[in-house]
């Protein structure tokens, strides 16, 4: 899933790319190399050949549209998990960041869904 997301991150990164891209392109495209080289080294013994497959094409494809386009999010880690929590500490469903503490979210069917960030809740926990 995260070689799928930097995959959609490189070719979102026709439109724009992260910050300071330029002064870290290397050192970015070097982590998606590791990553890379790290689905290349998965054990047949322990994944089925047809995962290990699947796994080098998507981190091949996010590094090839990577050294093209650039990335447009440094970390797009934003999914939902199977009990549809949003997952990795992320407010969002998509592959950009929220930084609001409230958002406003347009239903397809009108109106519109209050969304609290989830850091909220921990701080004014932590504050008593």
């Amino acid at each position: 899933m995260t070689g799928e997301a930097y995959a959609l991150s490189a070719e979102m990164g026709r439109a724009g790319r992260v910050r300071r891209l330029r002064h870290n392109r290397e050192s970015m495209l070097g982590v998606m190399r590791l990553h890379r080289d790290a689905a290349r080294a998965i054990d047949h013994a322990t994944r089925r050949e047809s995962s290990k497959h699947a796994a080098v094409d998507t981190w091949d494809r996010a590094l090839v549209v990577g050294e093209r386009h650039g990335y447009r999010n440094a970390r797009p880690r934003c999914w939902r998990d199977r009990h549809d929590r949003v997952a990795d500490g992320c407010d969002t469903t998509g592959v950009d960041r929220t930084f609001a503490l409230v958002k406003f979210k347009k239903l397809a069917g009108g109106g519109y869904f209050k969304i609290v960030n989830q850091s909220v809740p921990l701080a004014l926990e932590r504050l008593g």
